[in-house]
């Protein structure tokens, strides 16, 4: 087929232009066209063809074309996890990019590893997968167990072939009902050589069920010993909700992760705390040992205090050690390792109950007294989680280092049954709870020398331990007088039920006057000013109501934070740096503080409100102050003051009008 009738289209002018050479084509083409349908149809093929290519050629020269195919890969990798193939919802998810072009497939049929996420959950086409992924390892996650068939297709796709299960790198199984167990049994007994990482969780209401049930005992799964001893020999990381462990692994495993989290004291009632502990001997690579209260009970052998450390169990790797269980079962648990004294420690004691009143303190006694012992610069007192305690507790956090306002978007985080998120500090950390009646005995043995910044941070005491509030404060300040930053966190209003707003303005009423300095009988003269923290230079408020709770009070929070910082002022030890956050402030508070400080740092969210408005307001805000920012503490609204008029420079954001709330 003489094609456009190039030869004479050609013959004329080689470099003519396209829109002059391809209409004479197309004109000299067109008589020698019959007039039927399937000529014109064979006709507009052949164009498309031509026209597909010339969109290539054209295609080649924009910048994402010319990306090389190994990155193209890449992109592809990141796209996999943030837009997975969902066909239940008719959703293809990553791959729809890939068919922008020929090459953008060409290169993600290629790569094999992009074919290797599994679903049980029927939104992977599993025939499709098992080819393009050829040798490449599995990531095979979803849910099974709550069919009404235990045959059903999502557990058959993986149990009917071995082989699969052999290629497998990470498994990650939720969901898992009381139907599932069997398969279970049968999946784990055969040989993974190639699995390193296993998570697997019970379907939580699966044991609101089991609490009804006739059988008082249900008959909880269990993961098979031999399968961690000898069919998974690169298994690296093991995390189970629900599944009960068995502490009787022989030999030396190569486990570096290992989270546990159980839902019923029956759970553990198989195993001794002796077993447990020989159970971790054999695990001397572990490098984060999460246990959430799944503890065994503790014989009377093994409730003495801690020994020498040469009968302890030495974990030398270990970098996080998060225990949550009764308190004594946490601090029998802690005395009984030898570990790194870099190793980040959270101890959360659920309840109290009874312990040696003496094991706390030895325990952190013995914590500092371990050679390269961290410089925990930072320390705070309390809890905003917001939580009803109990029992009269109080958490203490040291860490190296003020914390970020916002996690980095690397930050470890742990999730406990989709309730509860732990960001995991990436330095070395020490975080426990204890008696707040406790805590002047177990402050002073915290080296308070490196200490350079406070937290005393709001929580919530027991109906009829409301007197504590301010005792702690105080014993806080005092010991750590000699501090360059005071941060002062209240509950997030979401989290604070009513009889509390008359304890937080008991807490930072509390927490401001530690700050003044007391003035003698002579009004010029102050009392010995070493016990306000006279190294002070910042001061940091979050979530505190400077306005008033209610109409009857006297007294505005805010003109106590005034007379404190005048008070500074004439000790001669003003306060540098006043930074505010998630807190309404009034727009005429600026120019007071304006002259009581020589910077005042609004960051992200504040809400400044108008005199004479107290419903609306304008929200100081940035549109860096994202939660991926860490930097988003220095979003900071500069404040300069000519005369009598107020002048706000705002970093990359306007003041926008707006009715908002009230946040407290």
């Amino acid at each position: 087929m003489d094609t456009f009738g190039k030869e004479s289209a050609i013959a004329k002018d080689d470099r003519a232009s396209a829109s002059e050479f391809w209409p004479e084509a197309y004109e000299g083409r067109a008589p020698c066209i019959p007039t039927i349908r399937t000529a014109w149809a064979e006709e507009v093929e052949a164009l498309g063809h031509i026209f597909a290519d010339a969109k290539a050629r054209l295609n080649a020269f924009s910048p994402i074309y010319m990306v090389p195919d190994e990155i193209l890969a890449y992109i592809f990798e990141l796209l996999v996890p943030l837009h997975p193939i969902r066909l239940s919802d008719y959703d293809l998810g990553w791959v729809s990019v890939t068919h922008v072009t020929r090459r953008f497939r060409a290169v993600a049929i290629d790569h094999a590893t992009l074919w290797t996420t599994l679903s049980l959950d029927r939104d992977t086409p599993w025939a499709v997968f098992l080819t393009r992924a050829r040798d490449a390892l599995f990531t095979i996650r979803g849910s099974v167990g709550w069919e009404s068939n235990p045959g059903d297709g999502t557990v058959r796709r993986l149990a009917l072939g071995a082989s699969i299960f052999r290629r497998a790198r990470t498994l990650d199984i939720d969901r898992i009902g009381s139907h599932a167990y069997s398969w279970l049994q049968t999946l784990f007994s055969e040989n993974a050589p190639e699995l390193r990482t296993l998570s697997l969780q019970v379907y939580e209401y699966y044991l609101v069920i089991a609490e009804h049930a006739e059988d008082a005992e249900p008959e909880w799964p269990v993961l098979d010993t031999q399968f961690l001893a000898q069919r998974a020999p690169m298994l690296t990381s093991l995390a189970m909700v629900g599944m009960r462990m068995p502490w009787c692994i022989p030999s030396t495993i190569s486990l570096r992760s290992l989270i546990l989290d159980i839902f019923d004291d029956a759970q553990r009632s198989d195993y001794t705390f002796v077993d447990m502990l020989h159970c971790l001997d054999n695990m001397p690579m572990l490098e984060e040992l999460v246990l959430w209260r799944a503890i065994p009970i503790a014989d009377s052998a093994s409730v003495n205090a801690p020994g020498p450390a040469e009968k302890r169990i030495t974990l030398s790797r270990l970098g996080l050690l998060f225990v949550a269980d009764a308190l004594s079962r946490c601090l029998i648990f802690w005395s009984s390792l030898n570990i790194p004294p870099a190793c980040s420690i959270r101890i959360d004691g659920e309840e109290l109950d009874a312990y040696e009143e003496c094991l706390l303190p030895s325990l952190i006694k013995d914590h500092f007294s371990k050679p390269r012992i961290p410089a925990y610069d930072y320390v705070q007192i309390g809890d905003t989680g917001g939580d009803e305690p109990l029992d009269d507790m109080i958490r203490v956090y040291l860490r190296v280092g003020i914390p970020p306002a916002y996690p980095s978007s690397g930050c470890r985080v742990l999730n406990r049954r989709n309730r509860e998120s732990f960001s995991i500090d990436s330095g070395p950390a020490l975080t426990f709870r204890l008696p707040s009646e406790q805590l002047d005995s177990i402050i002073g043995l915290i080296p308070r020398e490196p200490v350079k910044a406070l937290s005393l941070a709001e929580w919530l005491p027991s109906p009829g331990f409301d007197d504590s509030v301010a005792w702690v404060v105080e014993t806080a300040c005092v010991y750590f007088n000699s501090i360059e930053t005071l941060q002062i966190c209240g509950l997030s209003p979401l989290l604070r039920p009513f009889r509390t707003h008359q304890l937080a303005r008991l807490f930072n009423t509390a927490s401001f006057d530690q700050l003044s300095p007391r003035m003698t009988a002579n009004p010029s003269e102050f009392q010995d000013t070493r016990r306000c923290m006279p190294s002070l230079r910042t001061l940091s408020l979050d979530n505190v109501r400077l306005l008033r709770w209610f109409e009857d009070e006297e007294t505005e929070l805010n003109v106590i934070l005034n007379e404190v910082l005048e008070a500074r002022i004439t000790a001669g030890m003003p306060v540098h740096t006043l930074r505010i956050s998630n807190t309404r402030i009034s727009k005429a508070w600026l120019e007071t503080w304006a002259n009581l400080v020589q910077e005042v740092h609004l960051v992200h969210p504040t809400v400044a409100i108008n005199d004479d408005d107290d419903d609306g307001g304008e929200r100081i805000d940035s549109d860096t102050g994202g939660e991926d920012d860490v930097n988003a503490e220095d979003e900071v609204l500069q404040v300069d003051f000519t005369d009598d008029e107020v002048e706000v420079e705002v970093e990359a954001e306007s003041l926008d009008d707006g009715n908002d709330t009230d946040n407290s």
